[in-house]
């Protein structure tokens, strides 16, 4: 109601509205308000969303570099966080120059790995070899019979002093091989070098019936080997050898320093018998006279220290092979 002055006369102004029309506006305002504040919250939430993985995006970017490292897979279409914040972007580059690091030096680690491996089966019969590879490092065996081959090589000094370092290793390298190719086309393995002194052995990784044919044949090879080089160089040159038949000991000895060795009667009667040989010769022990074919000649020989025999023909193709 409305109240209207007119001098004399007062006017009043009555007006009847509903309920219902009074509360609309309240209510559009209401739901209005409502529909703002969804609006808002869903906004907040996806910006909050966004921001999230804006931050995290590169936190799973290092997390998938690293996780790819560790299973070394390739690095694969990864994430560069072109938009990352400065931080995470110096924190990736950071990352991958490590693991460009660590992948280096385990190239490098690999590399000196194979090549110690290699130096180790040049070093050692591959038998050997494995085992020291697979990590033991108690490597001493008894070989109750096997066929010991030392050879003496006279005169190599002498013709490796006339040559400058790189020519005298290449000689070296190829006498060297060529024996070892003897040795295993035999059935031998060289078991080490000291000085002018080679030592094979006939059966210490795999038992042969027939060990001292085959270390006789070696023999006569190694002394073929010696007079076509001689040949070549056209300087006196000579080998001397010595095979014994016996138990003997092999394996790594030293803990800080392992060496390789054999040791036992068998050897230090195969090295006797090389150092008493002559020139050319290759001297036996009796053990050995009595275990080769009839087709071998030999010739006995008696010394104050003993009976010898030396090799005086050329073996059969049978035992050669």
């Amino acid at each position: 109601m409305t109240e209207i002055d007119l001098g004399d006369f007062r006017w009043y102004v009555v007006a009847q509205v509903e309920e219902e029309e009074l509360s609309r506006p309240i209510a559009d305002f209401r739901t209005a308000l409502l529909i703002a504040v969804a609006i808002f919250v869903i906004g907040i939430t996806f910006g909050t969303v966004s921001w999230a993985r804006a931050v995290f995006s590169p936190i799973r970017a290092i997390s998938e570099r690293l996780r790819r490292a560790q299973n070394e897979e390739p690095p694969g279409d990864v994430d560069t966080m072109d938009r990352a914040p400065t931080d995470f972007v110096e924190l990736s580059h950071n990352i991958d120059e490590m693991l460009a690091a660590l992948e280096s030096r385990q190239a490098d680690l690999e590399a000196a790995s194979r090549e110690r491996i290699d130096t180790l089966r040049r070093l050692v019969p591959p038998a050997i070899a494995e085992r020291i590879e697979s990590g033991d490092r108690d490597v001493i065996d008894s070989i109750p019979q096997a066929g010991i081959v030392v050879a003496v090589f006279e005169g190599l000094g002498d013709l490796v002093n006339e040559r400058d370092t790189a020519a005298a290793q290449d000689l070296l390298d190829r006498l060297i091989q060529e024996v070892d190719d003897a040795a295993v086309h035999h059935g031998l393995e060289r078991a080490k070098l000291v000085g002018d002194a080679y030592y094979a052995g006939c059966g210490l990784s795999q038992p042969y019936l027939d060990h001292v044919p085959r270390s006789v044949a070696f023999a006569l090879d190694v002394r073929h080997i010696i007079d076509e080089l001689e040949s070549a160089e056209g300087r006196p040159l000579r080998v001397a050898i010595g095979i014994h038949s016996g138990p003997v000991t092999i394996g790594l000895t030293g803990s800080q320093r392992l060496v390789y060795d054999l040791w036992g009667e068998a050897v230090h009667v195969a090295h006797f018998l090389a150092r008493r040989a002559l020139p050319g010769e290759i001297l036996v022990s009796s053990e050995v006279r009595r275990l080769l074919p009839p087709d071998v000649a030999v010739i006995e020989r008696t010394e104050t220290e003993g009976t010898m025999f030396e090799v005086g023909g050329q073996i059969g193709e049978a035992v050669r092979e």
